[in-house]
């Protein structure tokens, strides 16, 4: 039974103390999730608890062997992601150690995947260390959180969901401390005001009265006003006591121009006809026909090497068979990043890219925790995460009415995944996202085009509604699948009968017969 324990231990990068940490504890059998922002720590403290660095200050006793699932860095074979986290993982099982550390083991995993390595997870005999930005997967696998935040580590019980709510009531707290010194700062100001206000008329002569009287006046209200200041000033102590409560940080809403955004919105922007693709030998998928509108928000689903990558490619290449507006203007997020200057600072080399005033181009920055001077650290600093924050931010500040983006989660915390899907949200132009991130889609997306078995599918619902349907019996699931099929063969005769109309062939006229015989076959079906 292996145990690891953690005594006062700190940890510095040059002068900046990256934690200093008094006690955690790692007991046999528990499921602990790892979370905070990038560049807390997170990898850095699960290298010393395993002893592949030493802080500091402070001590680590460790007793067991560990194995470890390293965090995906870059492609080093021909293998793709997913097949090279598959082979990382089995690995690691293969050990059979007391400890299993994972640092993002979901990274580039399709959903099978993900679901066998959470089968693993629960199977797993000893306990398990996890790094990972995945909130379905944090829920399903983990019994403990443990939060990186303010140099420290705050240990969170009951799964993230708990964590969650716990998070929620601290801010709705921080909120009404906040309201609660407004007002009682306002109350002793305005007191203040008052007071020192009586005090100044206190000793003011009324008109009409004799010399006598008014030398009376003057030594009787002298006292009063002698009292009234010292009250002001009592008041201002209080004041100047009071426990500032700062504002909790919200997030500022913002409105993008997009190009040609009316002319777009809920019309046809990509229509892919017998739209197939092959790699040599290989068919991805055949006779694709679909249309997608501007404004949709589409979440690109398959398994690993099933082809997404390759569909979004082609979209952008604008591949034959597969029509796109003349109005679009593309931004493409690929998983590889290669477009950006790391000579310049962050905000330049946006302002490059964008025709928006500075002030929003601060403000989508501050969205992803760039703020203040942040602004001008150069691109090539960053870390990996805050890359993908930057190629994020300029593809969505750019002139670009649709975004094509590539597994957008890969290397980010999920404060920044969060506020990532708050951009989006606000984002009025069309989106295609592929994404191994569950709640990033379901939170993003209403509608999926979904990749299996050598066809390409557009389901007009949202990903919760997407993942019923795939669950559902196979008697129900073919009568959805009957009736999608059904949608299809009707929008290929509608779209034949507009060209009919234009320049009528034999050729197009026997596609309208074999159509409208599809269509009575699917119709016949569906009545049984």
């Amino acid at each position: 039974m292996g145990r690891i324990e953690v005594d006062q231990i700190e940890y510095n990068i040059g002068p900046r103390q990256l934690f200093k940490i008094p006690h955690l504890s790692i007991q046999p059998h528990v499921r602990i999730g790892i979370v905070g922002k990038n560049g807390s720590g997170k990898s850095t403290l699960l290298k010393i608890l395993s002893g592949i660095l030493e802080p500091d200050f402070g001590h680590v006793n460790r007793e067991g062997i560990i194995a470890h699932i390293p965090q995906f860095s870059q492609w080093t074979s021909h293998l793709s992601g997913g097949e090279m986290m598959r082979k990382y993982i089995s690995e690691a099982l293969e050990k059979k150690a007391e400890f299993l550390f994972a640092d993002e083991p979901t990274t580039h995993l399709d959903v099978e995947g993900i679901k066998l390595l959470e089968s693993e997870i629960k199977n797993f005999a000893g306990a398990c260390l996890i790094i990972s930005h995945d909130r379905t997967f944090l829920k399903q696998t983990c019994q403990t959180i443990w939060e990186i935040s303010d140099q420290t580590v705050s240990v969170f019980n009951g799964g993230y969901d708990a964590y969650v709510q716990q998070k929620e009531d601290r801010e709705k707290q921080a909120w009404e401390d906040y309201h609660q010194y407004e007002q009682k700062k306002k109350q002793l100001e305005q007191a203040i005001k008052n007071k020192q206000q009586r005090a100044q008329g206190a000793t003011k002569v009324p008109k009409g009265i004799g010399a006598h009287e008014a030398a009376n006046f003057k030594h009787h209200y002298q006292g009063k006003q002698k009292k009234l200041d010292q009250n002001a000033k009592t008041m201002q102590k209080r004041l100047d006591q009071l426990e500032v409560k700062h504002r909790p940080k919200s997030a500022e809403s913002i409105q993008l121009s997009l190009p040609f955004a009316d002319k777009l919105k809920n019309k046809p922007v990509i229509h892919a006809d017998y739209f197939s693709k092959s790699i040599k030998d290989e068919v991805l998928w055949k006779d694709a026909y679909f249309y997608i509108n501007g404004g949709d928000k589409i979440g690109l689903v398959g398994a690993n090497g099933s082809g997404k990558s390759t569909l979004l490619k082609a979209i952008v290449e604008g591949e034959k068979n597969l029509n796109l507006s003349s109005s679009l203007r593309i931004g493409y997020l690929s998983q590889k990043l290669n477009e950006l200057d790391e000579e310049k600072d962050i905000l330049d080399f946006i302002k490059d890219h964008s025709e928006h005033e500075e002030t929003l181009i601060r403000t989508v920055l501050a969205r992803m925790h760039f703020r203040g001077d942040a602004v001008y650290k150069k691109i090539a600093v960053l870390s990996g995460g805050e890359k993908v924050k930057v190629a994020l931010c300029q593809l969505i500040l750019s002139p670009f009415n649709l975004l094509i983006l590539d597994e957008p989660t890969n290397s980010l915390d999920i404060e920044s995944i969060e506020a990532l899907e708050q951009l989006l949200k606000d984002y009025t132009g069309t989106n295609i996202i592929v994404s191994h991130d569950h709640e990033f889609l379901a939170n993003v997306t209403n509608k999926i085009l979904y990749l299996a078995n050598h066809q390409l599918k557009l389901f007009n619902e949202d990903y919760a509604h997407f993942v019923k349907t795939l669950e559902q019996p196979e008697s129900t699931k073919d009568k959805t699948q009957l009736r999608n099929q059904l949608m299809l063969v009707e929008n290929r005769i509608s779209d034949i009968l507009s060209r009919l109309s234009i320049a009528p062939s034999e050729e197009l006229d026997a596609q309208f017969q074999a159509y409208l015989k599809e269509k009575r076959a699917i119709l016949k079906e569906l009545e049984e």
